[in-house]
């Protein structure tokens, strides 16, 4: 009965992840060394690179803060009572209506769509045969049939 909510989630996967953050890039530089080590050049280039691009863009400051609404939302899900699957659309929508993305953006990720029917439908159909008593019913069924076979022993 245990509920994942995503802060325990960020809670469990916090320690895990900045230590990766450290330890990952140590370990691929000793494995395959990089054959330039000092690019004095680099910060001048990214530099001159955001020049050339600029202020942020109406869309790109939208993206900001729809990134970081969603992000709170679903960190703050346990209490707001929002689910996840609502904060997602409502990034969505959100996104479409502000011209951030088309229509066609969102149509055009078929193969995601496609997924989440499937997904939303499958998970429905285990939902009603759970309510209706079937997964009991088949678990004890094949239970009670490989209990007989020899690598199964009672």
């Amino acid at each position: 009965n245990l509920s994942l909510t995503w802060m325990l989630w960020a809670e469990a996967a916090i320690i895990p992840g900045l230590l990766s953050l450290i330890i990952v890039p140590l370990v691929l530089y000793k494995i395959y060394p990089p054959e330039i080590k000092s690019t004095p050049q680099a910060t001048e280039l990214a530099h001159n690179e955001l020049q050339k691009m600029g202020a942020m863009k109406r869309s790109e400051k939208i993206m900001l803060f729809v990134f970081l609404l969603i992000l709170a939302l679903w960190a703050t899900g346990e209490w707001t009572k929002i689910n996840a699957t609502v904060v997602a659309l409502i990034a969505v929508a959100t996104m479409v209506m502000t011209g951030v993305l088309s229509w066609d953006d969102v149509l055009g990720e078929k193969a995601a769509w496609d997924a989440l029917i499937w997904f939303g439908g499958l998970v429905m159909m285990a939902g009603q045969l759970d309510q209706l008593g079937f997964m009991k019913w088949f678990a004890g069924t094949v239970g009670s049939s490989i209990s007989e076979w020899a690598c199964f022993p009672p």
